[in-house]
């Protein structure tokens, strides 16, 4: 059911982007700081415009449990491609760590390097001060693994092609 809703709200968000294409535009958002979460996850992010041709994004997803913790971070400058009344598109090379420890004898450790192309869209319709954004990317890491009693373990990891979630966006 929410990936139907999710596949309606699309179109009906296009839509009123166009209607409404010359009221806002992301020139006026740069000049605001954001703060986002995932709607498919529990990544947060906070963005900010440095200048007109470069953003910074910092953002983070951690989760805690029994025996378990995960603390992700990542980095992102955004670099402009286009932008043309509600819509954006953002080239944005990223940095990531990571560090999980599943138990009290295993752990691992990320680094990573990527690039991402955003796609994001102003929601005029809902909120002046709102967007939606999902890119698509590739990126490789170097993931260190831990496991007590026994030798570490370095692997290389390509992601060839990666979906980022779909993100919602309000500029303050």
């Amino acid at each position: 059911m929410k990936k139907f809703l999710l596949l309606l709200l699309v179109p009906v968000l296009v839509l009123s982007s166009v209607l409404t294409a010359e009221k806002t535009g992301f020139t006026d958002l740069k000049t605001k700081l954001a703060v986002s979460c995932s709607v498919t996850g529990n990544n947060a992010s906070f963005r900010f415009w440095p200048t007109d041709t470069m953003g910074l994004e910092f953002s983070t997803s951690p989760s805690i449990g029994n025996d378990y913790i995960n603390f992700p971070l990542s980095a992102k400058m955004l670099l402009p491609i286009f932008e043309k009344g509600n819509f954006a598109i953002n080239l944005a090379p990223a940095i990531a760590f990571a560090y999980i420890k599943n138990n009290a004898i295993s752990s691992n450790f990320t680094f990573g390097f990527g690039a991402v192309l955003l796609l994001e869209m102003a929601i005029p319709m809902i909120s002046e001060n709102l967007s939606i954004e999902s890119g698509i990317g590739a990126g490789f890491s170097v993931l260190s693994s831990t496991i007590v009693g026994f030798p570490s373990s370095t692997n290389l990891i390509f992601d060839i092609v990666t979906v980022s979630p779909l993100i919602l966006r309000y500029y303050f």
